[in-house]
């Protein structure tokens, strides 16, 4: 293509084709960022300093999209993932980054999402708040059962296809990467869902399909309290296998009680929705108070199966006592938490201020943030 001033310009690549690029920074979201003759382009699974070879998906105006195909050089940040499903699980996108330069980029992101967008000079964003530990950390793991496991390139060729426990992979409401551990949970988390898992596998109940609605296995929740040290399984079902279906769930009970000393309640849940989503019309305690707590500065917090809180509880505790600095409060004001959850905010605030309210649509989560405030 020939230009008014008789410049020739660039043939952007369409849909479909490679194009070889080299990485400079991350996009919000965590795809990798990179300039082709002037013009920019999102990767997906692409770090800083990384020359990948990507597919084409789309193609804009002003910007493309791809996703990467092979690593043609690594970056020199580029570390090993402890995951060993890294790369096919639709969970964690930066495991190979080293820690310290995720830091950079999501500083360097605020800062530039001030200065382009609301015209603010960047130097007011100070340095991001360092997460520690970075793995183990999770206090909250919701994993999926499926009718259909992910093919890795693991499986055997010709093998039928097989349930899984797991997690979602990319792009994909119906297929569940097989999984026994996630790093990011603790290692007494991992073994309740090893367990679990095992049991599934031999339960004779099939998971919950998402194209026909039929099944029983559907979802496993693991939440824990890091401080407080309480851990809690909670499983949801479909109850399509009535009194079948509850006598399994009730074994599935005794046998983690006896296995994970550690495990402090078990709740089971029934949903016949056909909407994914981890939450029951109906829940049973089998064990078990069925709910955790959880403590935060001198706060202690109870939390139920299905209400809402910081998933990483020691960088909770950095958050809060940065809004505490940053707030400078005198003690005879009103503060308003709004979205207020479980009232955690507003809760580890209390002393500090005359008067706290907490605004708050969901009414079981109401009825958390109120007891938690008699806590």
């Amino acid at each position: 293509m020939i230009s008014e001033n008789n410049e020739q310009k660039a043939i952007l690549p369409k849909k479909g084709n490679y194009i070889e690029l080299t990485i400079d920074s991350l996009a919000f979201g965590g795809r990798g960022v990179a300039k082709a003759d002037d013009f920019v382009w999102f990767v997906d699974r692409a770090i800083p300093g990384q020359t990948v070879k990507a597919k084409v998906s789309k193609k804009k105006k002003n910007y493309g999209e791809a996703f990467t195909i092979e690593v043609l050089t690594p970056s020199p940040d580029q570390v090993e993932p402890r995951c060993r499903y890294f790369g096919v699980c639709g969970g964690c996108q930066h495991q190979h980054y080293a820690y310290e330069r995720q830091v950079e980029q999501k500083t360097r992101q605020v800062k530039d999402l001030l200065k382009h967008i609301a015209g603010q000079d960047d130097k007011i964003v100070r340095p991001t708040l360092a997460a520690n530990p970075v793995y183990g950390y999770r206090n909250k793991m919701e994993f999926t059962f499926g009718s259909l496991r992910w093919r890795t390139p693991e499986t055997p060729p010709g093998q039928p296809d097989q349930p899984g426990l797991g997690l979602h992979v990319p792009r994909r409401f119906d297929k569940i990467l097989d999984i026994e551990e996630c790093p990011i949970q603790s290692e007494k988390a991992n073994g309740i869902l090893k367990s679990i898992h095992d049991f599934f596998e031999n339960s004779g109940l099939p998971a919950y399909d998402q194209h026909s609605h039929t099944g029983f296995w559907r979802f496993c929740i693991l939440r824990e309290g890091m401080a407080a040290g309480d851990l809690m399984a909670h499983l949801v079902t479909s109850g399509q296998y009535g009194n079948e279906g509850n006598a399994l769930i009730n074994r599935l009970a005794e046998e983690l009680k006896t296995a994970h000393p550690g495990l402090t309640t078990f709740v089971h849940s029934i949903s016949d929705s056909m909407g994914q989503v981890a939450r029951g019309e109906t829940a049973r305690i089998l064990f078990g108070p069925g709910t955790i707590r959880e403590k935060i500065g001198e706060r202690i917090f109870e939390i139920a199966p299905e209400a809402f809180f910081q998933t990483n509880t020691a960088q909770t505790n950095t958050l809060f006592k940065a809004i505490e600095d940053a707030a400078r409060l005198k003690g005879d004001e009103l503060l308003f938490d709004l979205y207020c959850g479980t009232g955690a905010i507003g809760i580890y605030l209390a002393d500090k201020v005359k008067t706290v309210i907490g605004v708050e649509v969901i009414e079981a989560a109401v009825e958390s943030a109120n007891r938690n405030k008699e806590i």
